[in-house]
């Protein structure tokens, strides 16, 4: 009776379980921003500079951040982010100090502002893990994200530091949805953090 349809079900969500884990996951950098303006329009350059975060890359030229594993905790295929995933991050940085008031330009990594007194917001990736958790009935799909913020002015340093943020999403199946919250949070996190002490940085202009 119920103990036979308690076994087929156990034994249904294992295999779904092992079926989904056979299959690469692929997830993106995805930001909305969420903050008010409270900056009357200063200016700021976004400069993103090469990451740090250990990746490597699979044949298509996609970042590996994570494994997706099977009911027994193997490792059976990989969370993939697209390419370019540090220009993302710092669009995504961008977005949000112009949705808090800034007047953002965005430049490349030998952008300088040397002699200008326009300060200069460089980001370097130093953490994007995407990895999964497999428990007994359900699967926890967890995220970090992790980069320094180095601000330059007049060309000198006034300030660097870092800033990291993890999030974790529970769900039945390691789909790669699971992944996608629980990366979109750590990042949204992050940033929030990040912007949070690029203002206080730039408000007293001291290291």
């Amino acid at each position: 009776g119920k103990m036979i349809l308690r076994t087929f079900a156990a034994f249904g969500l294992l295999l779904l379980l092992t079926n989904c884990a056979f299959v690469d996951q692929d997830v993106q950098i995805a930001y909305t921003p969420t903050g008010a303006a409270t900056v009357d329009g200063d200016k700021l350059l976004v400069a993103p500079t090469t990451t740090n975060a250990p990746a490597a890359k699979n044949e298509a030229g996609k970042l590996v951040v994570g494994s997706v594993k099977n009911g027994y905790g193997m490792h059976t295929a990989d969370v993939l982010l697209e390419p370019g995933a540090v220009d993302k991050i710092a669009d995504a940085l961008a977005a949000e100090l112009e949705a808090t008031g800034y007047s953002v330009v965005r430049g490349d990594v030998g952008a300088a502002p040397a002699a200008s007194d326009t300060p200069a917001v460089r980001l370097t990736v130093t953490r994007l893990v995407v990895d999964q958790i497999p428990g007994a009935f359900t699967v926890t799909a967890s995220a970090a994200v992790g980069f320094e913020i180095a601000i330059e002015q007049d060309g000198r340093e006034i300030d660097r530091f870092l800033v990291d943020s993890g999030n974790e999403d529970e769900a039945l199946v390691s789909g790669a949805e699971s992944k996608q919250a629980a990366l979109t949070a750590a990042l949204e996190e992050a940033i929030t953090k990040a912007v949070t002490m690029i203002q206080a940085s730039l408000e007293t202009g001291t290291s």
